[in-house]
């Protein structure tokens, strides 16, 4: 609870010094489209990673350049 409104000023700090191409994000939390919007407005690709058995929601997929599944155990 809570942990996306410690990534969130990261993603914002991360967006605003143009030092990075994307971030990749593993989470199944909308609270994250903000973010990932902002993200995507500062020219980063957003990395959207699925795990299995999960349901990845829609309007993070919206939101994400491309979304990579993990196969978990390796």
């Amino acid at each position: 609870m809570g942990v996306h409104m410690r990534i969130d000023p990261d993603i914002a700090a991360y967006s605003a010094l143009n030092r990075i191409d994307r971030i990749g994000l593993v989470t199944a939390d909308t609270d994250c489209v903000p973010q990932m919007k902002l993200a995507r407005k500062s020219g980063l690709q957003v990395a959207l990673f699925a795990l299995p058995g999960g349901i990845t929601p829609v309007e993070l997929v919206r939101h994400a350049d491309y979304v990579r599944g993990v196969v978990w155990p390796p």
